[in-house]
């Protein structure tokens, strides 16, 4: 994992108090699969919130303008992340 990698995934765990090991964080290939194993792991959770969290961290972490980063968006292929 890229240090600008790692980064991001430490501020995603600092914020929602959780652990992504890096097994699971390599078959999160896009930025709502990221959202959704977030959401498993944190019942009650809204969605929106979630999203939104995720896409300022993304944009604050890669310099990426926020409304380029879709659910959709994969970080190798599309947000030349990896």
């Amino acid at each position: 994992m890229a240090l600008d990698a790692t980064a991001f995934i430490m501020a995603v765990e600092q914020e929602f108090n959780l652990e992504i090991p890096n097994d699971d964080y390599a078959s999160l290939t896009t930025v709502g699969s990221l959202c959704d194993y977030i959401l498993a792991r944190k019942p009650g959770s809204d969605p929106a919130t979630v999203w939104k969290t995720v896409q300022r961290i993304a944009s604050e972490e890669f310099r990426i303008p926020p409304d380029e980063i879709k659910p959709g968006s994969r970080w190798v292929d599309d947000l030349m992340i990896d």
